[in-house]
């Protein structure tokens, strides 16, 4: 069973705090009847899925810090049981310009959100000095401003706070940032800010890299890269995208040239450096690659799947054609979603899918039905995979013209995709536009 907990600040008449009875003030009582800062936090729990279980009650319980390491006072937490009800409470101890830190180090399971204040705070804290903040605090924060930020009207909050892991220097708490920091990056990687997006967090991938380097010199802490593997394949992907020299993009394309059946060294490390290679240069400039990757299209087997993988990085149009007509040849749903959530890329080709989707619009009205299963009473996986690949409005007004009659389920997916994506381009255009313009030393 996880709990939502709430915590909000009402800093209304705050310099007038301090005159009351700080006992009074740490009752659990409602006090909207004193003028005075209260911290409110609300409980939010999942209902029991038996009915008539009105004796039911949730206990739960709370702890929060607050205060510095380098005061005199010291960091001070406090801990009570909540039980089924919400309550509202304030604590003279804590002035209006402290962040207060929900269940410290991870204790219990559920998750926190703040008022966006407090948020900001805490941000800042960890931008200050992280090591104000716990450990599993740090994973914790990470994870739940994610949850309750990054798809609000306040993902630059976010975007700030994911910032400060330019200083991590935990490899179990930087493991939480890995995912946070891809999968920001991938929302907007079609928009206009992904450069900035991408420069933003140039200093946060290098310390990733860093941390992945000091790794390897001990077996116990290159373990923990064993507990999901895919991220080492997503750091592969962040440092070629923001350019960095770890990427040896150069290198690996000049070896995969002379000898493409050879892999001395991580696949994902030299198929990911190769296809960064592809998309940040003209035709022209790698002409002999391409000739190579055309030359191997009509291979098979593993060798062909990295073929089309590396073709679709390229921006040659006549490759990009024959790459979208071989993949959808196959008829299988599963290439066609894992050409367009490419496992060696982040960067997106707009040119590619316009060729891919065009592809598609070729087969039989059948073929188009059973790919996206319309007359399904269930959406297959691979359908829904395919589906929500998309990341522009463009891109999704092109699947939307391939059948005439998505039918009642694919119809809610679309709508979605369409409030979703618009959002996209909205906080694009709005609150992320704004944080990357004004001086980020004064957020």
């Amino acid at each position: 069973m996880f709990f939502h907990l709430l915590l909000m600040v009402d800093s209304e008449s705050q310099n007038n705090f301090m005159q009351f009875d700080r006992i009074k003030c740490r009752l659990m009582h409602y006090l909207s009847h004193y003028h005075c800062t209260y911290y409110r936090i609300i409980m939010i729990y999942r209902k029991p899925r038996r009915v008539g279980a009105s004796q039911d009650l949730w206990t739960v319980p709370i702890t929060y810090m607050f205060g510095s390491l380098k005061t005199s006072e010291g960091q001070v937490i406090r801990e009570f049981w909540l039980k089924n009800r919400t309550v509202s409470f304030g604590d003279a101890e804590i002035s209006p310009n402290q962040a207060v830190l929900v269940n410290p180090e991870w204790k219990y399971p559920y998750r926190v959100n703040y008022d966006l204040l407090n948020w900001k705070l805490l941000a800042r804290t960890l931008h200050q000095n992280h090591l104000e903040i716990n450990d599993k605090s740090r994973m914790q924060l990470i994870l739940d401003a994610e949850y309750f930020l990054s798809n609000s009207v306040n993902p630059h909050l976010y975007l700030y706070l994911l910032g400060y892991l330019a200083h991590e220097t935990k490899m179990e708490v930087m493991l939480f940032g890995i995912d946070a920091v891809y999968r920001f990056i991938d929302v907007f990687k079609a928009t206009q800010l992904n450069k900035a997006i991408l420069i933003y967090f140039e200093p946060v991938i290098s310390q990733m890299d860093h941390l992945l380097n000091e790794s390897q010199v001990d077996a116990e802490t290159a373990s923990l890269w064993l507990v999901r593997p895919e991220r080492l394949a997503k750091l592969y992907q962040m440092r070629c995208a923001a350019g960095l020299p770890s990427c040896k993009n150069e290198y690996y394309t000049q070896k995969w040239s002379r000898s493409p059946d050879e892999w001395t060294e991580d696949v994902h490390k030299q198929v990911t450096a190769v296809c960064h290679q592809l998309f940040t240069n003209t035709p022209d400039e790698v002409k002999t690659v391409h000739d190579l990757l055309e030359n191997r299209l009509q291979s098979s087997g593993a060798k062909w799947a990295l073929t089309v993988q590396l073709a679709a990085c390229s921006h040659d149009q006549k490759l990009l054609r024959k790459t979208a007509r071989a993949i959808v040849s196959t008829k299988n749903a599963a290439v066609y979603a894992s050409a367009l959530q490419s496992d060696f890329s982040l960067h997106y080709n707009p040119t590619f899918r316009k060729y891919l989707w065009s592809e598609i619009s070729k087969m039989s009205t059948f073929e188009k039905t059973a790919l996206f299963s319309t007359n399904s009473t269930n959406i297959l996986p691979a359908s829904r995979i395919l589906l929500h690949s998309v990341k522009t409005i463009d891109e999704l007004q092109q699947i939307r013209g391939l059948l005439v009659n998505w039918g009642p389920l694919l119809t809610l997916h679309f709508e979605y995709l369409e409030r979703y994506l618009l959002w996209v381009s909205s906080v694009s255009q709005g609150v992320l536009h704004q944080f990357f313009a004004a001086d980020l030393s004064n957020f």
